[in-house]
């Protein structure tokens, strides 16, 4: 890639965008954003920038090329953004394990839909981060081999933001990892412009107007009595059947006091004759099932005598009553003395004797 003059190319450019911007005013139609088909050219730009590896810090030149696919949008409409950025010439050669780069995104953008990579020798994935699309290259690759696939991204506008215009910044980082360490790389001046897209409001569709009717006229227009056609019905002798999927003709009908022809009675159809009678199969004699022979002389067999059942013994005779024990009587108890008067003996003998 041949370096650009970038103040000079983004000069041309926007020139140019400004005749396609008038051209495409022209025929905007009712249709919104389905009715915007300009197609903007890619902006080719080399941003200066340093980048720091460990203790050292170099100069650089990153050529990167940014192109939208529609110029002017509609509001709320999608926008194809294709960026490409290349890795910066080094003094010497080193190995890329991964490069992640850091995309602002414009504030006119609603959503990032989708991204997809095209091309190039190292694999390609991407994350939304705030504000910022990071892009992430893994390798390892060689510098001087490294080939950056082309970073498709479809972005949803916001809607009622017209008319403006979306200004493209650079990239804010380049983050390298090598196999001399991790090199950050950074635009010298973030706010570059690397392309514009100027956005439309979107019109609405033009309402369809009803066909103006004219009022009736007093006299009632005089048509012509239309002929009075009838359709021969299908499979009529003498004339072909319709085909299915063609319209059947009418025919004319015939002029009063002309005779109408007669057709032909159709042929008649032969009757078919009775299908012959099948004859019925034989059944076949089932053989009489065989007799259980009986007892010999016709006698039939004795019936069991039951055993005469066996008395049951008497119950035993009760046991005789036990006597009843007569208590014993008792003496009545000795009437005690009473009280002794002064200067008597008080002793006084008593004999109880008890027999049972």
């Amino acid at each position: 890639m041949q370096p650009m003059n970038s103040t000079a190319n983004r000069s041309r450019i926007r020139n140019h965008k400004g005749l396609v911007v008038a051209g495409a005013a022209l025929v905007l139609s009712g249709a919104g954003a389905a009715g915007l088909s300009a197609v903007a050219d890619p902006v080719d730009s080399n941003i200066a920038a340093s980048c720091a590896i460990g203790t050292s810090k170099m100069d650089v030149t990153v050529p990167l090329t940014v192109d939208d696919k529609v110029d002017p949008i509609a509001a709320g409409a999608q926008e194809t953004l294709e960026t490409k950025t290349g890795f910066p010439s080094l003094p010497v050669e080193v190995t890329i394990d991964k490069l992640v780069v850091t995309e602002p995104v414009p504030e006119q953008i609603a959503s990032t839909d989708s991204v997809t990579f095209t091309g190039g020798n190292v694999t390609g994935s991407y994350e939304i981060s705030g504000s910022n699309l990071v892009v992430t290259f893994t390798g390892p690759v060689s510098s001087k081999d490294m080939q950056v696939p082309l970073v498709t991204a479809k972005q949803t506008l916001k809607d009622g933001i017209a008319p403006t215009t979306i200004e493209w910044k650079t990239f804010s980082q380049i983050v390298a990892d090598t196999n001399y360490g991790q090199a950050t790389c950074t635009p010298n001046d973030p706010n570059q412009t690397v392309n514009t897209t100027s956005v439309v409001a979107a019109e609405s569709p033009t309402p369809t107007t009803s066909p103006t009717t004219n009022p009736p006229s007093s006299t009632p227009p005089t048509t012509s009595p239309t002929p009075t056609t009838t359709t021969p019905p299908a499979g009529t002798p003498g004339l072909p059947a319709p085909i299915p999927g063609l319209p059947v003709p009418d025919l004319p009908v015939p002029a009063p006091g002309l005779p109408t022809p007669s057709l032909p009675a159709p042929p008649a159809v032969p009757s078919l004759p009775a299908p012959p009678s099948l004859p019925t199969p034989p059944v076949p004699d089932l053989p009489a099932p065989p007799s259980v022979p009986g007892l010999p002389g016709g006698a039939t067999g004795p019936c069991p005598t039951l055993p005469v059942p066996v008395p049951l013994p008497a119950p035993p005779v009760p046991c005789p009553a036990v006597p009843a024990i007569p208590a014993p009587t008792l003496p009545a108890p000795p009437t005690l003395p009473g009280p002794t008067p002064p200067g008597a003996s008080a002793e006084v003998g008593v004999q109880v004797k008890v027999s049972i």
